[in-house]
This record gives C-alpha cells, structure tokens and sequence, in this order.
C-alpha cells in the first residue's frame, strides 16, 4: 500500500486518519505544521507516496509548503485539505493552489481519501 504523509494541525483528526488509513494497509507519518512537514519530507528525501496537506494551519500554512514542495519533488502527489468547506469553491482553491493534484474537504470518509490515494497512485 501507499506511504503517506498527513500535515494537519488537528490533532485528533491525525490520530483518526493516521489510525483508520493504517487500518486500511497504509503507513502513515503526520506532521503539524507546513514546515514540519517539508522538514520530514527533506529526511526521507521525498520518498513518501503522496501528501494530505492542510491549507489552514497555525505554524507554517499549506499554500507556502505545496510551492517548497513541488520546487523539490515536482511529481509528488499532493492533495490539499481544508475543514473549511467554503473555502473550496474560492479562487484560493480553484485559482492559488493549481500545484495540487486535488482538493478534499474535511471531514471526508475515509474511503473518500483512499479513492483519492487509488486514483492518485493507482490500485
């Protein structure tokens, strides 16, 4: 299954994601900032399948670290989240963050972000 990194600042929603993707083959690394996420990133040397990336996140936001990571690693597949569900249709989304492979709201099932892993990375 896929190696994925999560960098969300919601504590209980990692621990649900990291628990339930994990549960369903993945393994899974968080991170609770954008910069401590590049930071694991740059120690595995981008070898990671895909990244969840939060777009709203005290201590280093989502929108810097999608630009630091495709600078680095410019075929990782990253999918941006957001607990904000109006910020989906925004010219944030649609317009700022063309870098990312897709854009989920949460909370979102879990199968919504395995399908995501699937079509991202294949079966």
């Amino acid at each position: 299954m896929a190696h994925l990194l999560l960098a969300d600042d919601d504590p209980l929603f990692c621990t649900s994601f990291q628990s339930g993707m994990s549960a369903l083959g993945h393994e899974v690394e968080t991170a609770s900032t954008g910069d401590e996420a590049f930071d694991r990133l740059k120690s595995l040397d981008g070898a990671v399948d895909l990244v969840f990336l939060d777009i709203l996140m005290s201590g280093g936001g989502g929108v810097i670290t999608l630009h630091r990571i495709r600078d680095l690693w410019p075929n990782l597949p990253v999918v941006v989240i957001t607990g904000r569900s109006e910020l989906l249709d925004s010219p944030l989304f649609i317009d700022g963050l063309t870098l990312a492979n897709d854009r989920l709201s949460k909370p979102a099932r879990l199968q919504e972000f395995d399908k995501v892993v699937t079509r991202l990375l294949g079966p």
